[in-house]
């Protein structure tokens, strides 16, 4: 795809789901969707474990840009690809940095 050279300028701090790491996952986990094409699964799987390695850090609940967004994308791919304790782990980080102050 033409898209995967534009990934090679992407800035490697970016995790959000809005224009980092997540969010290519999220746009790979779509394709896979509406394609069924397996490959895209695996760009999904690899980009989400690529956005768990750099938190934002912020504790506020937005998908676009908190760490809400990286780890519900994350609970949907290692869900689909059947690696359910990962998916659990994922869920349970989430709603426990929601109790953060």
């Amino acid at each position: 795809m033409h898209m995967e050279n534009g990934l090679k300028s992407a800035d490697p701090r970016d995790c959000t789901g809005y224009t980092g790491w997540a969010g290519i996952a999220l746009l790979y986990l779509h394709l896979h969707g509406v394609f069924g094409e397996p490959s895209f699964l695996q760009k999904a799987l690899d980009y989400v474990g690529h956005s768990l390695t750099c938190p934002t850090r912020r504790r506020d609940v937005t998908f676009l840009c908190g760490d809400a967004g990286p780890l519900a994308v994350a609970a949907v791919v290692y869900h689909r690809v059947q690696r359910a304790q990962e998916s659990d782990e994922c869920l349970s980080r989430s709603v426990q940095d929601m109790g953060q102050p």
